[in-house]
């Protein structure tokens, strides 16, 4: 799930053995958003710019 705190956007997963991690949503390199769906099922998040590939 996708959430905002304060200006930052924030990407909410839970691994397979049930652990709830927080990121932020934006690629490491220019901060395009990885997620803009606000949930879902997803394995590995995609930078839409770059094309590199994040696992949760």
């Amino acid at each position: 799930m996708t959430r905002w705190i304060a200006h930052d956007p924030i990407l909410i997963t839970k691994t397979k053995s049930g652990e709830i991690k927080a990121f932020l949503n934006s690629c490491t390199h220019r901060g395009t958003l990885l997620c803009s769906a606000d949930s879902g099922k997803q394995k590995a998040f995609t930078c839409p710019y770059h094309g590199w590939t994040f696992s949760n």
